[in-house]
């Protein structure tokens, strides 16, 4: 029998809602720590922009204003990404894993042509139960990440099944992430010294994998670099 508060509510419920709360105060906290700093540069620049005659002057005021323009798209494209997380539970919907991994090898291929892509999945594969759009993020996300890591510009896709359960692979041949380090990687903001993003990717595919009733995690890859695992539980038959 489930336990309910005084309000007829299941406890598991309220305390997932609060947790949802609390990362979502936490998230909007890191979210408006990165908007603040770019944010006071272009008003800066704009203020010195009125006033400067010396074209080489404007020019490099131009520049830097264009430069942390950039950054605030970045973080306002990541904010978008976090609002189409669902709390825990939330998550429904049906996808193809063969189409997003396949969408998923084209958009890498666009994103660099240098890349060398391998795709790998079994023949055939069932449906998983998560949404077509959120499936995609979270592949996308795992995707540009591993090719901003890939030191020899090879990244692998692959897919294998397991009863009631599907795993995904995204591996690279980058330099990997410290043992130590494998937890840490997919709290929010969390990012490496080297990275020009905001450290949301991860967080956020995480959160939409977890949504679902899944799970996602780090490991060493084959190929020497990193390798994240994503295991999505299948999608109920259809009864057509």
């Amino acid at each position: 029998m489930a336990v309910t508060t005084h309000t007829g509510i299941p406890i598991d419920r309220t305390v997932d809602d609060l947790v949802h709360d609390a990362e979502t105060a936490e998230l909007v906290g890191f979210i408006g720590h990165e908007l603040r700093t770019p944010l006071a540069s272009v008003m800066s620049c704009a203020e010195l922009l009125e006033s400067a005659d010396d074209p080489t002057e404007r020019s490099m005021l131009a520049a830097t204003m264009r430069r942390h323009a950039k950054r605030l798209m970045l973080v306002f494209e990541a904010a978008l990404q976090t609002s189409r997380v669902w709390p825990a539970g939330e998550s429904a919907g049906r996808a193809n894993i063969r189409d997003a991994l396949c969408s998923a090898a084209e958009w890498l291929t666009a994103f660099d042509a240098r890349l060398r892509v391998r795709l790998h999945h079994s023949p055939r594969l069932r449906d998983v139960a998560i949404e077509p759009d959120a499936l995609h993020l979270v592949l996308n996300n795992l995707a540009v990440n591993a090719a901003k890591h890939a030191r020899g510009r090879t990244v692998s896709l692959s897919a294998v099944e397991h009863p009631g359960a599907v795993e995904l692979i995204v591996e690279d041949d980058g330099s990997g992430v410290p043992a130590h380090l494998r937890e840490t990687v997919f709290e929010p903001c969390a990012k490496g010294r080297d990275s020009d993003g905001h450290g949301l990717g991860l967080y956020v595919a995480r959160r939409l994998v977890r949504g679902c009733g899944g799970d996602i995690c780090v490991g060493r890859s084959k190929l020497g670099g990193a390798a994240f695992h994503v295991l999505l539980p299948v999608a109920e038959a259809r009864h057509d």
